[in-house]
């Protein structure tokens, strides 16, 4: 019976420090949550002040903007624990990450080649031909990297408000990610309280 009510007692302890701790996370949550509703409450009004600022017309932002083909800047990997050791090494932090897109060492390779495999003048007029090359290739690659950053879609001098309201959107971005961390913790305090409560009434039923 002393066992048993020293068992009861830790229970009891545990049971008050998970909940604790899972009122804390839940507070986070809220906290995260009201700021994720306030950057895209200020991304639309900014989006609203560039439509005003660029012109009348529901055109002047809209997917008729958009170019042909889009690479996402980032992209966003939910993984839990057992199936992130799997892949990779274990994360000091298990849950949402958000991973920026790069270019990957195949394709730098890929593109190296190309150029390696690009015949060659002959004379006089292979240095030209190499300068203008050359030229070219550099108005091309700052032409790229220039239609990368969406912003650049709707016009040469986009208003600032339209920069304002794509920073708003990707701090909303990351937001998500640490709302979706913090579910997910959550998720995990709910279960282990659980268990606890399980294991004291069963403790309970035998005394």
């Amino acid at each position: 019976m002393e066992a048993t009510g020293d068992q009861l007692e830790r229970l009891n302890t545990e049971l008050d420090e998970a909940l604790v701790s899972y009122f804390d996370l839940f507070t986070e949550y809220q906290t995260l949550h009201a700021d994720l509703g306030n950057r895209l409450k200020n991304g639309w009004w900014e989006l609203g002040r560039s439509r005003y600022a660029m012109g009348a017309g529901v055109n002047t932002l809209s997917q008729r903007q958009y170019p042909a083909s889009m690479t996402a800047t980032a992209h966003y990997h939910e993984a839990d624990q057992h199936s992130a050791e799997e892949t990779s090494p274990p994360a000091k932090d298990a849950g949402a990450q958000l991973h920026k897109r790069t270019k990957g060492a195949g394709e730098k390779e890929q593109s190296k080649k190309n150029k390696e495999q690009q015949p060659q003048q002959e004379g006089d007029g292979n240095a030209k031909g190499e300068g203008a090359d050359t030229t070219e290739a550099t108005k091309s690659d700052n032409g790229r990297e220039r239609w990368k950053d969406p912003v650049n879609w709707f016009g040469l001098l986009p208003p600032p408000s339209l920069r304002v309201a794509q920073s708003e959107f990707k701090s909303a971005v990351e937001v998500v990610c640490s709302l979706t961390t913090v579910k997910r913790k959550l998720q995990a305090k709910q279960e282990a309280y659980t268990a606890l409560l399980e294991k004291k009434q069963q403790l309970t039923a035998q005394s």
